[in-house]
């Protein structure tokens, strides 16, 4: 019999026939495209201005706890790893790769996790192009005494915790579904009905104990006396 796709286009699985909804192809998924170009854009953007429009090392305003200061790194998020451009192109691609793995190991990938992943893509890939382009990565968010940013190295934080906090989420629901099973009620066992004649064998269940009861050879007769009810 030819197998067919349903409306939604997914296949039936072969063992149970049951249809499976399709994979989301991440090149067609939209949401996640627009998150990934709204972050890269506004990266490479504020970077732009940084660089044309304030000179290196310096602020503004000169003080306070919130400053524009144009700096670079050569290291990686928040100043970490300097000098290290080259391993952490590699680091940049193969963090890429794993993302992308993460996307199409689910079949419907939920809003929380396209957003966390589209903040990532998008940083990463802003972070990546300075690298190749520039051979460092420019940072301008001064923040009081936290290492000098920028968008790219925010918006990975911020999927990265979100991931994180997903997974931590889906792993206390099912240890609770598991402590939620309730144990099967056990039944007390009944006394079966004899036929005429037959002892009928109760079971105690707390003493363990067996009874029997002798039941009527014939509905006339009586149980003390052994004879008709209405007999003479």
């Amino acid at each position: 019999m030819t197998q067919l796709k349903d409306q939604h286009g997914g296949r039936p699985n072969k063992d149970s026939g049951i249809v499976n909804p399709p994979r989301r192809t991440i090149y067609k998924d939209v949401v996640l495209l627009q998150l990934f170009a709204t972050v890269f854009l506004v990266d490479q953007l504020t970077k732009f201005l940084v660089r044309h429009f304030v000179e290196l090392r310096d602020s503004v305003p000169a003080e306070g706890f919130f400053r524009i200061t144009h700096t670079f790194n050569t290291g990686s998020a928040f100043g970490l790893f300097r000098d290290q451009n080259l391993p952490l192109i590699v680091v940049s691609v193969v963090g890429i790769a794993i993302l992308i793995l993460i996307y199409r190991s689910q079949a419907r990938p939920g809003k929380l996790l396209r957003l966390s992943l589209g903040m990532q893509f998008g940083g990463a890939a802003g972070n990546l192009l300075d690298r190749l382009r520039l051979g460092h990565v420019t940072d301008f968010a001064d923040v009081g005494s936290w290492p000098i940013f920028n968008v790219a190295d925010a918006s990975i934080v911020t999927g990265l915790a979100l991931l994180a906090w997903m997974f931590l989420i889906s792993d206390d629901s099912k240890s609770g579904a598991k402590n939620a099973v309730p144990e099967p009620e056990k039944s007390e066992p009944q006394p079966v009905e004899g036929a005429a004649g037959i002892p009928n064998i109760n079971q105690d269940s707390q003493l363990g104990i067996q009874t029997k009861t002798e039941a009527s050879s014939q509905p006339g007769e009586s149980r003390e006396s052994g004879e008709p009810a209405g007999g003479e």
